[in-house]
């Protein structure tokens, strides 16, 4: 039930649907002689949120803010034992290749856990397969991944059964103890992720990729709105809220 409250609280905190809901009430208030000025409050909110999320101004210092929070991994020696991959968006859907099963997001991490691997001889990597599909899927998918990266599988476990990011550390800890382990996720995501680990008396050695808060490809891109501008302060007010839930509820 808390796992589908969170969701909900988040999804209705997002620009595009808080803008939706202000500008569906300006438009119902607009009807009613006396409500004409909480009306055209609601419809400015609504109009100055669009705005303002469709350009790069405020997602980027917003969402850069928690990207910046840590530096990119460098191997240290001894290289720890684990490295753990937070997952994201697998998909067993028919007609798909096994290519395309995942996400962009889980594509970078990915390849920023392999790069980390390949350093090393040594470490093991632990990889959380987000989704409600089977653990046989799963693992067929995972076989799939890893024999097309040349990584010997018998380097790796998966987790296929985690909900989210708590579940996921606590799955993780069955494994790997209290030893440091590279922790692997979008730069994004990694403070809560960091914070949630230690909270849970684990070792986080921070590994962040998949950066979306990067300057504008030409000069002009600062004043080109953009969906994905809005996609971007989505992202970081999902994480916001996220640390706000997180603090509430798994405080104990």
């Amino acid at each position: 039930m808390g796992f589908v409250l969170k969701k909900i609280v988040s999804g209705f905190l997002q620009p595009s649907s808080l803008g939706l809901y202000l500008l569906f009430l300006g438009i119902m208030m607009s009807f009613f002689r006396r409500r004409r000025r909480a009306s055209l409050v609601l419809l400015i909110a609504s109009l100055s949120l669009g705005v303002l999320s469709v350009f790069s101004w405020i997602p980027n210092a917003v969402l850069g803010r928690l990207e910046q929070k840590f530096t990119p991994y460098e191997s240290t020696k001894p290289d720890p034992q684990w490295i753990l991959v937070l997952g994201q968006g697998f998909s067993a859907e028919a007609g798909v290749p096994d290519s395309s099963r995942v996400n962009a997001t889980m594509h970078a991490r990915l390849a920023e856990a392999l790069r980390i691997m390949r350093g090393s001889e040594s470490m093991t990597m632990l990889v959380s397969i987000a989704g409600l599909e089977s653990i046989e899927e799963k693992e067929v998918w995972w076989a799939f991944w890893c024999e097309s990266v040349n990584l010997p599988q018998e380097r790796t476990l998966i987790i296929a059964d985690a909900k989210d990011t708590w579940d996921e550390l606590n799955a993780a800890l069955e494994h790997m103890g209290q030893e440091p382990f590279v922790l692997v996720s979008s730069a994004s995501h990694l403070p809560r992720a960091v914070r949630m680990a230690v909270r849970l008396g684990a070792c986080p050695i921070p590994a962040p990729c998949d950066y979306k808060a990067l300057q504008p490809q030409n000069r002009y891109g600062f004043f080109i709105p953009s969906s994905r501008n809005t996609a971007r302060l989505e992202q970081a007010l999902h994480e916001y809220v996220g640390m706000v839930w997180d603090n509430l509820v798994n405080s104990n």
